[in-house]
């Protein structure tokens, strides 16, 4: 339909504009550079605001990781392993989610510093697990890289009524999980993309 191909060109101009920000121009540790040369200048109430910020929007951003992981992940690799009518393989698994629990594990270590707002040192402890953990971020990279050919894969399995019905059938038994909604699959796998670029507007604010 007309509004799912804008949606699809919505979704690419993101990835567009993440690999021009992040892969190709690598701006992402350009910023963090200049954050730890000018770390001490920054005000301490501005500091301590875009902390909370930030804080708010990662708890936001990993609740959603994990319910993707709980709602989605873990009943998709089950069908996968097994014999199924959607002709869901492995391959089409690893494609959607190969680099989906490091991305979830880089957010929750951020999330837990972001946590110690009490801890006069954050601020040097944020700037050193972003750089301590930059080589880390490839899978941010990967997700981005194949975002599009996931996306494509994705549209074409929803197109078999099964399939589509199974992925709604595990929205609606989020609760299970301990979750009061859940978004659709597709909205889950653009969320690192968006997160990528979040990441590079907060630091432009603290500096």
């Amino acid at each position: 339909s007309t509004q799912s191909t804008g949606e699809s060109l919505d979704r690419i101009v993101l990835i567009q504009k993440a690999i021009r920000g992040w892969l190709l121009r690598k701006k992402f540790v350009k910023l963090i550079n200049i954050y730890c040369r000018h770390n001490s200048s920054i005000n301490q109430r501005t500091r301590i605001s875009i902390f909370k910020e930030m804080t708010t929007t990662e708890q936001s951003y990993f609740n959603s990781l994990s319910c993707l992981e709980k709602v989605y992940v873990i009943p998709l690799l089950e069908v996968a392993k097994s014999t199924n009518n959607f002709n869901f393989s492995f391959e089409d698994y690893m494609l959607l989610f190969e680099n989906i629990e490091s991305v979830r594990e880089l957010s929750n270590t951020l999330l837990t510093l972001l946590k110690q707002q009490g801890n006069t040192n954050l601020s040097d402890n944020i700037s050193k697990f972003f750089s301590d953990t930059i080589t880390n971020w490839t899978c941010f990279t990967k997700h981005v890289i194949n975002y599009e050919t996931s996306i494509l894969r994705l549209q074409e399995l929803e197109k078999k009524k099964e399939f589509s019905k199974f992925l709604n059938n595990l929205a609606k038994n989020c609760k299970r999980h301990g979750f009061n909604n859940c978004q659709p699959l597709a909205d889950y796998l653009i969320m690192p993309v968006q997160r990528l670029i979040r990441y590079e507007m907060l630091f432009q604010k603290i500096l």
